[in-house]
């Protein structure tokens, strides 16, 4: 092992993880961190037939340790997507310095969006902090989300 993260305090570290949606539903990852920790997290939709498109418009919103309250002053902008989308749809990607230590929520969530139906995804957490590695909470499941 090469200790990386102790011997280069300031990088970030990136956590990948992967799942898929259907339109209409919704994934929860939680992420543990400490206040102060700048973290970034990105939705990259997957080319799943091999065509050059993937067919995902997904959102990204950050909550909070109460599992239902959206983190105000969250920084989330849309992004040229690494694959382009059967919807012309820009990928999700948020900012936030973490208001207090302890477990938030990241929610992805399918659009119903004309010309997008759904697909793989992966997430993309990184912090200098290091957070922890996203865990999926609740899959599949109908919007609005209460993560648990």
């Amino acid at each position: 092992m090469l200790m990386l993260e102790q011997s280069f305090p300031g990088l970030p570290v990136a956590h990948k993880v992967k799942d898929q949606l259907e339109v209409g539903k919704a994934d929860v990852w939680a992420i543990s961190g400490q206040a102060g920790d700048l973290i970034s997290a990105r939705v990259k939709p997957k080319d799943d037939d091999n065509d050059g498109f993937a067919a995902l418009d997904a959102a990204l919103t950050l909550v909070g340790m109460d599992g239902t309250t959206a983190l105000g002053n969250t920084i989330v902008y849309g992004v040229q997507c690494a694959v382009p989308t059967t919807c012309a749809s820009t990928c999700a990607q948020l900012e936030r310095r973490l208001p207090y230590s302890g477990t938030f929520f990241l929610v992805v969530e399918a659009l119903a969006t004309p010309g997008c139906d759904g697909g793989p995804y992966k997430l993309i957490v990184s912090s200098p902090g290091g957070v922890a590695i996203p865990t999926l909470q609740l899959d599949d499941i109908d919007p609005p989300v209460s993560p648990p």
